[in-house]
């Protein structure tokens, strides 16, 4: 210790040194850093639901601007962002000041038999007393690998179909392509898309098939992604990917969805949603009621032909064409008119001032 006295001053000040090569900070202390007592999880990762990383601290701490990282590292080396986001964040809290719970997205650690390490910015937390910066964790320091293959059931699965929604930037960027310039784009979106999930690129299939979302009155497009099986068990299961793609959208942006140019007109809000089987519930309820409703008019007609049979008794089946045909023309000008330019004023006046009310 060394200390000195100012003459004729009431204060002075010492500097304090210790032997630094005494502090083993590689073994002694968790992931290299002094200040933090232990993490969970530390090394493996079992099962694929865990939803938060605990760090607890051997002080008080405050969040600050610093980030906290979560990577994939495959067999090349390359490192894959999965998630980030600062300590001030929507995500983190504390308990008792000193133990950090920070949310862990479900897409981040979706990838089974793979390594993963999380980075820690200098000045994620404080110190609650001081309100300085506190180390944080360097690259490759803290791993964490997952250990666990997907089901048999994965290989059996078939094939599924999702919706993507493009923005309002992103439609208006589509709008002027031509025909090539948007087979680019799409076939663009599905090689970025591929890195970020990540899945390989031969399981994405681009169907080029979108259409104006006819439900939001800000002209989103909707596409059209095809997603194929795996072949392995150490690949994930389509039902993951689209899990693991919404999550990723949703939170567009803490995850890699807003660092690439085509993925970043993805609407955060949309996600994704499957398309239907074809022979969902509501398929299944519309065929009962249409059923019924034919069953119904064969009873009504036989009753009338064997009460009248010299009438014209074919003008109910007419009858009930005409009347089923007015229902539909009105429901596709309502819905869909934004993809037949010409429909657009009549389904303008149809919402607006419900003309249709006046045919009844």
């Amino acid at each position: 210790m060394w200390g000195m006295i100012v003459q004729n001053a009431p204060y002075y000040w010492t500097i304090t040194t210790d032997r630094l090569h005494d502090k083993d900070v590689v073994h002694n202390y968790e992931h290299r850093n002094p200040n933090i007592v232990e993490t969970t999880p530390n090394n493996i990762i079992m099962k694929k639901d865990l939803d938060k990383i605990i760090i607890n601290y051997n002080k008080p701490v405050i969040f600050s601007f610093g980030n906290i990282s979560i990577y994939q590292v495959f067999d090349d080396g390359k490192e894959l962002l999965r998630q980030t986001y600062p300590g001030r964040s929507k995500y983190t809290s504390t308990i008792n000041d000193t133990i950090v719970n920070i949310k862990v997205l479900s897409s981040t650690f979706s990838n089974p038999e793979a390594n993963y390490f999380i980075t820690i910015d200098d000045g994620f937390v404080n110190s609650k007393q001081y309100n300085e910066a506190i180390m944080g964790i360097n690259k490759k320091v803290w791993f964490i690998n997952t250990s666990w293959n997907e089901p048999d059931s994965c290989l059996r699965k078939t094939s599924a179909t999702i919706l993507l929604r493009l923005n309002a930037e992103g439609t208006k960027y589509i709008n002027g392509l031509s025909s090539d310039g948007f087979k680019i784009f799409y076939n663009d979106l599905m090689n970025e898309l591929s890195e970020i999930i990540p899945v390989d690129r031969s399981r994405l299939s681009d169907t080029g098939k979108f259409q104006s979302d006819p439900f939001d009155s800000n002209q989103f497009t909707i596409l059209q992604v095809e997603i194929s099986q795996p072949t392995k068990l150490t690949k994930p299961c389509v039902k993951d990917i689209i899990s693991n793609l919404d999550s990723l959208i949703r939170n567009k942006d803490f995850t890699l969805i807003s660092h690439y140019p085509l993925t970043n007109l993805l609407d955060e809000d949309f996600g994704t949603t499957i398309t239907p089987d074809g022979w969902n519930a509501k398929m299944k309820l519309s065929l009962i009621f249409f059923s019924g409703g034919a069953i119904l008019i064969i009873v009504i007609f036989f009753i009338v032909r064997y009460r009248n049979p010299q009438a014209r008794n074919i003008l109910i089946f007419s009858f009930a064409l005409i009347i089923l045909d007015f229902i539909l023309d009105i429901a596709f000008v309502i819905y869909y008119a934004q993809q037949v330019l010409s429909f657009f004023i009549p389904r303008y006046f149809m919402l607006k001032y419900r003309f249709f009310f006046f045919f009844f």
